[in-house]
């Protein structure tokens, strides 16, 4: 600092305009720096000039110049001559100078334009097939059970168990219903008289199925399902145990 003050106050005295608070550099040119560069450069230039590669590694980098250029591993002459061969390789070009270059597989010609629309197929829900052929088949067995039914229990209301009785009430119907309204009190005729009606009667009577109808509606119905059927009809006697 005493050094740098003495240099400031020289300066004034001397009336010189540089500035007092000069710093110091923090990097400096070696000693005779710039009177060895114009030899330094010819020298370089020489060099790059030289035709030889290994003068301009040597000028460069002697070490590297100095470096042998032999590889530190070497393989025996005839190593790779007397190596066993591996098997089926001699093989190998004559099998693939007779192969097919063809591929195994193909894909069919506009095989992934009609994808799209087969996929949404498959996706697609289907509707439901019902065969008609069973459904009318139940109708015709309920149908016959029905009329099966009305008949046994018509049969069986209005005639006798005995077939005796049946007999009779073929071949002399009027007498059949005069002794059976025998039995029948006054009163429950004459109720019955007042509240039935003679034209349902006769509509009744007139729509009632004939026996072709009955029998090409029974066709279909199996014997095993008749006689269940018929076995589920109460008789005479299980009606009036129940009555009673």
């Amino acid at each position: 600092m005493t050094e740098r003050r003495n240099i400031a106050q020289e300066l004034q005295e001397a009336g010189s305009k540089l500035p007092a608070d000069l710093t110091v550099l923090p990097y400096a040119v070696p000693a005779g720096f710039f009177e060895a560069f114009p030899g330094r450069l010819l020298a370089r230039l020489h060099t790059e000039a030289a035709p030889d590669p290994a003068a301009e590694l040597e000028s460069l980098s002697p070490l590297l110049a100095g470096l042998s250029r032999n590889m530190p591993f070497t393989v025996p002459e005839g190593y790779f001559g007397a190596a066993p061969a591996i098997p089926g390789v001699a093989e190998l070009p004559a099998l693939l100078a007779t192969h097919d270059r063809k591929l195994p597989y193909a894909v069919p010609d506009g095989y992934f334009e009609s994808l799209p629309g087969a996929l949404l197929e498959a996706v697609r829900p289907k509707a439901r097939v019902v065969p008609m052929l069973q459904r009318t088949r139940w109708y015709r067995t309920a149908a016959a059970a029905v009329v099966a039914g009305l008949l046994a229990i018509g049969g069986w209301f209005y005639s006798g168990s005995g077939s005796s009785t049946a007999t009779d009430v073929a071949t002399a119907p009027a007498a059949w219903v005069e002794k059976r309204l025998n039995s029948v009190p006054d009163g429950d005729l004459e109720a019955f008289i007042e509240t039935a009606d003679p034209a349902q009667g006769a509509n009744l009577a007139s729509s009632s199925p004939r026996k072709a109808e009955v029998r090409s509606l029974l066709n279909d119905v199996s014997d095993t399902e008749m006689a269940a059927f018929l076995e589920q009809v109460p008789t005479d006697d299980e009606h009036l145990t129940m009555i009673n």
